[in-house]
């Protein structure tokens, strides 16, 4: 077989394998954010949204939060806690079975999402807590969760309870009231903390991808 015959096979079979095989396809990175209320902090939940071509699947995720922090794992949901409220610039790189990356970058707004105000005590019979909730966030609560503390005339706490809130509003202020447990005895104040709540996020941000590459 001649040189040329065997470099025409070649590149027949190369042609032919190219032709079934494809482009390599990068990966698509992409991700949600969303307030976490279950600790009731600057406390942010990232979910990974990336896909990647057919037949392979993404091993590794390395999250930049933006202040400083960076989470390299092999799972794609996490949450971060913040220290200050503020816009962060979050990027997400994802990595496939293949070893090809690929980045994305949103910028995440990091605020209180619950206002809590106006606490007042009334000495009466049950005692009671008093106060206004506020939806200080443009998304929807499904619901907040209260813990009311009271205490006797030597700040020693008596007895506590928890009130839930439900369906407020982007900006809605609400008012609520808190009964003191029975048999506690005297009690001269009271103290509301917000426990926990729980958001409707709409599928989170739309993140830009920045980067492809190997």
């Amino acid at each position: 077989m001649s040189r040329r015959v065997l470099v025409l096979i070649v590149g027949l079979v190369t042609t032919l394998l190219a032709g079934c095989m494809g482009p390599v396809l990068p990966p698509i990175a992409s991700f949600t954010a969303c307030p976490d209320g279950s600790g009731n902090n600057l406390d942010m939940q990232f979910s990974s949204t990336s896909q990647t071509s057919g037949g392979h699947y993404l091993v590794f995720f390395r999250w930049d939060f933006g202040d400083g922090t960076v989470i390299e794992d092999y799972y794609g949901w996490v949450t971060h806690r913040y220290l200050e409220a503020g816009t962060y610039t979050v990027t997400l790189t994802v990595t496939d079975d293949r070893g090809v990356k690929a980045t994305a970058e949103e910028s995440v707004v990091v605020s209180q999402v619950v206002g809590l105000a106006g606490v007042v005590f009334s000495a009466g019979y049950p005692a009671r807590a008093i106060g206004e909730i506020s939806n200080s966030s443009d998304l929807f609560l499904y619901s907040v969760t209260l813990k009311v503390k009271f205490y006797d005339q030597d700040g020693v706490r008596v007895g506590e309870t928890y009130v839930e809130v439900t369906s407020i509003d982007p900006g809605e202020r609400v008012r609520f009231v808190a009964e003191a447990p029975e048999g506690v005895g005297a009690i001269a104040s009271a103290t509301a903390f917000v426990q926990s709540f729980a958001v409707a996020c709409a599928g989170g941000p739309i993140p830009v991808p920045v980067d492809v590459g190997k």
